[in-house]
């Protein structure tokens, strides 16, 4: 606050400022303000080696500020590009629990994303062997064994939440 900060300056007897605005890509971002004892503060010196230093905590920080919107933007993106998909889409994590499900594997499996976040994958995506109708392993533990891409036994049957069954590929 703008107006403590002055009553402070006052009855401490601060008489020196530096006010320095931060911008972003010509967008005002907020400005740092600086107020020192009149002695034994040698201006001169503080701002040649501490501005440097202030100056490069700042530039890091915006980098660190760019970034993050990039990572959201690109995140972004990237659930755009999964809930278009026209097919069941389901990630999970190292753990095989689950992390996002696009709305085709929300109306297959019966869970909505929320209800599905952080479930183990075998809760929400109950397959079965198309011939024997036994449950079939967990396909996300064989990719970590097996460390590369596995397909589904074709037309082996998911069975949702309420109990209806989708052929699957």
């Amino acid at each position: 606050n703008t107006t403590e900060l002055y009553k402070y300056i006052q009855n401490n007897q601060l008489v020196y400022m530096i006010g320095l605005p931060i911008f972003d890509d010509d967008k005002f971002m907020g400005k740092i303000t600086f107020a020192f004892e009149k002695y034994p503060i040698d201006i001169d010196s503080w701002k040649n080696h501490n501005l440097v230093t202030l100056k490069n905590v700042i530039c890091t920080s915006l980098l660190s500020i760019k970034q993050r919107r990039h990572l959201v933007e690109e995140h972004e993106r990237l659930l755009t590009t999964l809930y278009s998909i026209g097919d069941a889409v389901i990630a999970t994590d190292a753990e095989g629990k689950i992390t996002l499900m696009n709305p085709i594997a929300e109306k297959l499996t019966g869970w909505t994303q929320d209800e599905a976040f952080d479930q183990a994958l075998e809760n929400v995506f109950a397959v079965l062997h198309p011939e024997t109708r036994e449950p079939l392993s967990n396909p996300v533990q064989k990719v970590f064994q097996l460390q590369t891409r596995i397909e589904l036994i074709p037309n082996s049957i998911l069975v949702s939440r309420e109990g209806t069954e989708h052929i699957i590929s």
